[in-house]
């Protein structure tokens, strides 16, 4: 399968380093992702902003062991990554769940 990209996402894609471990480490971020949906319930914050800081640092240390020996890993830069790559599905499933508090 072939995917058609303009210009501009190419360049973002290839000028992130961060972007780049997160894609090479797809089905394991994704697996992750998926695990900490289960384990972080919504109904515990009092807003988004507090869930989400939350679910991406329980998401961070579940990473933990594929990055805890690389010298110089932008902690900070893969956290951005992540909240720029799931943010619509979290947001849609903290918003799903939270109607059944």
């Amino acid at each position: 399968m072939k995917y058609i990209i303009t210009e501009d996402q190419y360049d973002r894609l290839v000028n992130s380093s961060n972007r780049l471990w997160i894609l090479r480490r797809y089905k394991l971020v994704r697996k992750s992702f998926m695990e900490t949906l289960k384990n972080v319930n919504p109904c515990t914050f009092s807003s988004f902003e507090f869930y989400e800081t939350y679910f991406y640092s329980y998401l961070m240390s579940d990473l933990h062991p594929e990055y805890y020996m690389i010298d110089n890993f932008d902690y900070l830069g893969v956290f951005e990554e992540l909240k720029d790559l799931f943010y619509v599905d979290l947001t849609e499933e903290y918003f799903r769940r939270k109607k059944n508090c």
